[in-house]
């Protein structure tokens, strides 16, 4: 994992300790696709979603209900983001842990070109806006899907 610029690494490293020892961990860290093959495969109920057609991550919440989404990180959610820079398709990410407007989130092809990697996201532009690892750019949020229909 990299080093995390941030006051609470420690806090986040434990998560990340925490997390990877859980069920499912070695068939996380074997994956190698992308961020929304990844959803797929570690979030079964995701992969019909569509008729499991959906490969643009900023797509997902097209199709799915809006009782099921939202602007709040909750464990267990898939954070959405837009598209930005050169990436037309955005990004999807299995929110791990919260911790205020601080989030640890698991995903694909993102640090690692293809595989799996973990990194904190905090919210900003009033929860609109995220940005990565202490960094200042901020990647525009869509939402977090809660459950898959």
């Amino acid at each position: 994992m990299r080093s995390l610029k941030c006051p609470w690494r420690r806090l986040v490293a434990a998560a990340c300790v925490a997390v990877l020892a859980t069920t499912g961990t070695a068939r996380a860290q074997e994956f190698q696709g992308t961020c929304v093959q990844y959803i797929k495969a570690v979030k079964p109920g995701y992969r019909q979603v569509n008729g499991g057609n959906w490969v643009a991550a900023r797509d997902l919440p097209r199709y799915v209900s809006p009782v099921n989404r939202g602007w709040i990180p909750t464990t267990g959610s898939v954070m959405v983001l837009d598209a930005f820079g050169t990436n037309p398709f955005g990004h999807v990410g299995e929110v791990v842990a919260v911790n205020g407007n601080r989030f640890l989130v698991r995903h694909a092809n993102w640090d690692a070109p293809l595989g799996v990697s973990m990194g904190t996201y905090t919210l900003v532009n009033n929860g609109r806006g995220v940005t990565y690892n202490g960094g200042s750019r901020v990647y525009p949020l869509i939402c977090f899907v809660y459950a898959p229909q």
